[in-house]
């Protein structure tokens, strides 16, 4: 496949890194509507010619459907479902009839017609119809228990017909006989089935979806490369959705990038697999995390990994466990522990989608609404010998349940088989994380200054250091060598954070690339498919000469924050001695240059969130430095920070900025005073009128944060105007009550 059509896919996927090698894309799912706690499956076919790959993306799709998105946080798991070959049976039982699709004890009918009595309220008299029929099915062959025999149709008996006078009283009974009865009856058999494995590859969390639009879509991206020996031929998946309400759509697309891998996967063998109660004494989890007795593969020559996905459901009573109570799990090979893992995820607040309708920003156990499901990776190479039995265990802190509402975690574990690796110096570019329009990473885009990439070492050797060239294509491009602090372990990854390339050029292409040129000061790696990877720049904002910020903290103050730093990264700016509730203004004269201003909340809960009332609600704005009119009005929801990048007097796009105002008059009804609040710097006249069209009072010099006197009014209906320069700029109805 060519380099364009791996482009065109990706920029459709929304995903803006582009793959290095040549790319196939399989398709496992469509939009499939998930409701109702249900299981989706889905075939389809995996292209079968030997071609290896360096690595496997599981491009992962939430949608809404038709019917809007649910409003509540369910897990969605995805499974490759090994079909083994083997046969297994469970004895079951099959009734020897069934009457109208049931199974009954006993039915008791004729052959001939029956007959129902009622009261005929039109003639006063008793009057009848005939019994609705049963359809009843023999299943006489016992070699052959599912299987019908023979079928017929019969007709209620067994019961009473009442006989009634004029006033439609009961006087008299008729019993309906039956001429046949038949007691229900039980043939044993064995139900034979195809042993089929579930194998968990990757897990998300639905967002709290209530407010978002039918068009809404989001794509995350997961790494299932370890998974490559399963995705041959015809393969079957399963999209489990756990959840009680109607849904979401689900996309699964697989791009498998052509190459060699830094280590060939070649097995998987599933371990602890299910949802598991935890803390309660008479079911404890660790009589499901138990301990395994397992054979590596002699050809695991290249290493051995444990892979667990892992989250915690349920809370309330003590500690919140297990969603919002940080527990570790623990890993041990041969009695001995190896891996210390904490099930927590701290960053929720940082979520790329928000807001949203529920608690979206509340960290919580190793997930957050909306996002998909990291995986727990531990290499078990150093403590096991293939060819030899090793006994592995996992065990969770200790914790009883007490008045909780059910906690219990998901877990998906399974052991990857590598063979030897392929390189000994081998360094690819993983990751742009900016500049990028990557849905994941709109939170911190689109940049001006420093562009961030992710490195892997995908030789064992470690990386001393890397040269990189990157830049915008057209421009000239830029060259950094980074040093790690200490050198990069095999397979290890690290965020490398680059000097600020020239962005203004405007013969750019609108496309950032990245390229690793050198490694450990010696020159190419061995393997240059992986080196060069590319994004789609989106260009900031232009400001002239500077910006207002205009800051109006809620009632938790202390936890607000801003900073604006130059593309060098050093502090220009610097602010967190708000006042509660008060509107506030700095106004910074900036020199040609790129900045980065940051808007921090302590308490991870913004400015405004519905779950803290009693913290009320603030706003955060910046305007033009000349006009005050505003520039960008920012979501109060915003969890942990909201970062934006903007340039001064330069930049690839020029157009117009819009300047809106935008007003707001407290409170409303009101006795006493009116506040007004405008994103504007400039000064307004203000008058009231009664419904008489009468002016009654009169302001001057009225501003942002202004308080107007609205005592001795006589209660009742008034207009509020604010003109500037004789124009009207705002007209509200304001209800006066008594003092």
């Amino acid at each position: 496949m060519n380099k364009f059509l791996i482009l065109l896919f990706v920029l459709l996927m929304g995903n803006t890194a582009l793959m290095a090698g040549d790319t196939t894309f399989v398709r496992a799912h469509n939009k499939r509507h998930l409701n109702w706690y249900g299981n989706f499956d889905e075939w389809t076919v995996f292209p079968n010619n030997g071609q290896s790959y360096e690595r496997i993306w599981l491009y992962f799709t939430y949608g809404c459907p038709s019917t809007n998105c649910s409003q509540w946080d369910y897990t969605t798991k995805v499974y490759y479902r090994q079909h083994t070959g083997q046969l297994d049976s469970t004895l079951q039982q099959a009734p020897w009839f069934t009457a109208n699709g049931q199974a009954p004890d006993s039915v008791l009918f004729n052959l001939d017609t029956t007959w129902s009595y009622f009261f005929n309220t039109t003639t006063q008299t008793t009057d009848s119809t005939p019994s609705t029929p049963i359809q009843i099915v023999e299943f006489r062959d016992t070699l052959n228990p599912l299987s019908s025999t023979n079928s017929f149709t019969a007709f209620p008996a067994g019961y009473y017909n009442y006989l009634y006078d004029s006033n439609g009283t009961i006087i008299d009974s008729l019993y309906v006989a039956p001429d046949s009865t038949w007691m229900q009856g039980q043939w044993p058999y064995w139900n034979v089935f195809e042993v089929v494995n579930n194998i968990e590859i990757a897990r998300a969390i639905t967002p709290y979806g209530g407010q978002l639009p039918n068009t809404w879509s989001f794509t995350w991206v997961s790494d299932v490369t370890d998974f490559a020996p399963l995705f041959k031929d015809s393969a079957e998946f399963r999209v489990l959705y756990e959840g009680y309400q109607d849904g979401f759509t689900v996309s699964l697309d697989f791009a498998m990038v052509h190459g060699t891998p830094a280590r060939e996967a070649l097995g998987v063998q599933q371990m602890w697999t299910g949802g598991f109660s935890y803390g309660i004494t008479t079911d404890p989890i660790e009589d499901h995390l138990d301990a395994r007795v397992v054979q590596i593969p002699t050809y695991a020559t290249g290493g051995t990994k444990l892979r667990i996905l892992q989250t915690g459901h349920g809370f309330g009573g003590n500690q919140n466990c297990a969603e919002f109570c940080p527990k570790n799990h623990y890993i041990s090979v041969d009695q001995v522990n190896t891996h210390t893992g904490l099930v927590w995820r701290d960053q929720c607040g940082l979520n790329p989608i928000f807001p949203q309708g529920g608690t979206w920003l509340y960290d919580r156990a190793a997930w957050c609404p909306g996002e998909i499901v990291y995986p727990f990776e531990y290499e078990l190479t150093p403590f096991v010998t293939p060819g030899g039995s090793h006994t592995l265990n996992m065990d969770m802190d200790p914790f009883t349940n007490v008045n909780n509402n059910y906690p219990g975690y998901g877990v998906g574990a399974n052991l990857i088989y590598y063979g030897n690796p392929n390189f000994t110096r081998d360094a690819g570019i993983e990751d742009i994380l900016a500049p990028s329009r990557d849905m994941r990473y709109h939170r911190f885009n689109p940049v001006c200054g420093k562009p961030r990439i992710v490195v892997r070492n995908s030789g064992t050797a470690p990386l001393t250091s890397v040269d990189i060239e990157y830049g915008i294509a057209g421009s000239a491009s830029s060259s950094y060598t980074w040093t790690p602090v200490s050198p990069l372990a095999f397979l290890d990854t690290a965020w490398i954070d680059l000097p600020a390339p020239t962005y203004s050029d405007p013969s750019s292409t609108g496309t950032f690339f990245a390229r690793i040129a050198g490694l450990n000061g010696t020159g190419a790696d061995e393997y240059q498919t992986n080196d060069t990877l590319f994004s789609q720049v989106e260009q900031p904002p232009v400001y002239q000469d500077g910006i207002i910020i205009a800051i109006k903290p809620n009632n938790a103050a202390s936890q607000t924050k801003v900073e604006v730093q130059d593309d060098n990264g050093n502090l220009v700016f610097s602010r967190a001695n708000y006042t509660a509730n008060q509107l506030e203004r700095d106004t910074l004269l900036l020199p040609h240059g790129c900045y980065r201003f940051e808007l921090k909340d302590a308490g991870k809960n913004g400015l405004s969130f519905f779950n803290f009332n009693n913290d009320g609600a603030g706003t955060a704005r910046l305007h033009n430095v000349n006009s005050g009119a505003m520039l960008i009005n920012f979501d109060p929801n915003f969890g942990t920070s909201q970062i934006h990048y903007f340039t001064v007097q330069y930049g690839l796009q020029t157009e117009t900025l819009p300047e809106t105002l935008e007003w707001n008059v407290y409170p409303n009804p009101a006795n006493q005073f009116i506040k007004v609040d405008v994103n504007s710097l400039s000064e307004y006249q203000a008058g009231l009128w009664n419904m008489q069209g009468v002016q009654v009072k009169s302001f001057e010099n009225v501003f942002g944060g202004s308080t107007l006197n609205i005592k001795g009014l006589t209660p009742g209906l008034y207009i509020l105007r604010l003109e500037e320069g004789g124009e009207v700029k705002h007209t509200q109805r304001i209800v006066v009550l008594s003092e």
